[in-house]
């Protein structure tokens, strides 16, 4: 492929919905240099592996500018190592189960743009966002909007079972999204109903919230509106509220060995 830079081949093929492993130029150095040497375009060589979900095996792809195929040959052989990578299938929105420190602390480099970052934010129904500026500042247009939604989510097997949810959630969103501007609306119509429907579903986990500080001097019924306010929240896919520490006592111990 002809770039100016390795970090211009990494976008382009991001763009495409590709995730390369390595890039290297035709020299096989991997620093960027000047894009053009005496009017010649420096040569980059590309080496990627592609997974989908519905094949076993693993395909190894890459693009020369009509270089010589012996010399790739051996630029390419034997990749250090192979990941396989599975599509992300879409899953509505839920609250995620098991380790809530991964989910509310996810790496930034868990999705491949900022787009699917910020949309990630919404997975859980109820959970605070932030501000819509930092995910659409660096998009144009719908038309680019639009590429991101199309590529696919693909996670690892051996990842947390937390990142696969919120991956396969945000799939999820991103489908919701891809209908929603092919019915005539536009991107940022979609971000505002987005953050309606969030500050909706906030609003009903801080009036429980609020409402059973309010009842803690009585215990009895703090505890019954703790477990009505957490099944109604529960029904609706927001996480629900913990259980104070003074109600602890309501909780029933289990022998398992009986």
């Amino acid at each position: 492929m002809e770039a100016p830079s390795r970090e211009a081949v990494f976008g382009i093929l991001r763009e495409k919905g590709i995730k390369a492993i390595k890039v290297y130029a035709k020299d096989g150095s991997k620093a960027n240099g000047e894009v053009r040497v005496i009017g010649v375009r420096r040569r980059v060589t590309v080496a990627l592996v592609l997974i989908a979900a519905i094949v076993a095996g693993v395909v190894g792809s890459w693009f020369s500018g009509g270089a010589d195929k012996a010399e790739d040959s051996q630029l390419l052989s034997e990749p250090e190592s192979t990941v396989e990578m599975i599509v992300a299938t879409p899953l509505p929105r839920q609250a995620i189960q098991g380790d809530r420190s991964r989910v509310e602390n996810a790496p930034t480099n868990l999705f491949n743009t900022a787009l699917e970052r910020y949309l990630s934010r919404f997975a859980e129904p109820g959970r605070k966002y932030e501000d819509i500026g930092v995910c659409i500042s660096s998009y144009t247009n719908d038309v680019e909007i639009m590429r991101v939604l199309e590529s696919p989510i693909s996670y690892a097997k051996d990842e947390f079972t937390e990142y696969i949810d919120l991956k396969r959630i945000t799939a999820g969103i991103k489908r919701e999204m891809r209908a929603y501007i092919r019915g005539g609306h536009t991107a940022q119509e979609y971000f505002s109903e987005l953050e309606k429907r969030q500050m909706t579903e906030m609003s009903y986990r801080e009036k429980a919230e609020t409402r059973l500080r309010e009842l803690m001097g009585n215990a009895d019924s703090a505890y019954v509106f703790w477990l009505k306010a957490n099944a109604q929240l529960q029904a609706m896919g927001i996480f629900p509220l913990p259980l104070p520490d003074e109600l602890m006592k309501y909780q029933s111990d289990f022998d398992l060995n009986d």
